[in-house]
């Protein structure tokens, strides 16, 4: 048996065309899998890769889910909602795998009909991402978690 995934092509794309994403980032803390910050990810033009590197940007997750794919505010509301709930769930199903993992970055993508689906899921996420975006209270509760939990 290879140890590989094949996924299905999922089309991320906002209504104009651009490619899109949702990153949640979750964290064990006091033995409880929380969302230590969520944010939304535009591809930079053509470029369909949604990663900071390949020059993606961060917008807050209301401003991908209501102003880039057009969801009405309270459907915006419910789908970051399960957005965060399949964040922790993915982190309590990997975090019992594996114990060693206390913080993960799950990559999500939205397609056209509104399902979320999981791309992948990162054990040393980056919060690089998170420091980008106007609003700097997820990057600093990420950054006041990871403090707590190695006191």
């Amino acid at each position: 048996m290879l140890p590989y995934v094949i996924q299905e092509g999922i089309q991320s794309t906002t209504p104009s065309g651009l490619s899109s994403g949702i990153r949640v980032h979750v964290q064990l803390i006091n033995g409880k899998w929380i969302v230590g910050g969520m944010l939304g990810k535009l591809s930079a033009g053509n470029d369909r890769i949604v990663n900071r590197h390949r020059g993606a940007k961060a917008v807050s997750i209301s401003d991908l889910l209501e102003n880039y794919i057009l969801l009405e505010h309270s459907l915006a509301r419910r789908t970051e909602e399960y957005a965060a709930f399949i964040g922790v769930q993915a982190g309590k199903v990997y975090g019992k795998e594996y114990p060693w993992c206390k913080e993960c970055g799950i990559d999500l993508g939205i397609d056209p009909d509104g399902r979320l689906w999981i791309f992948e899921l990162n054990t040393t996420p980056s919060v690089a991402f998170f420091y980008q975006l106007d609003d700097k209270s997820s990057w600093k509760q990420i950054v006041n978690n990871r403090k707590m939990r190695n006191q």
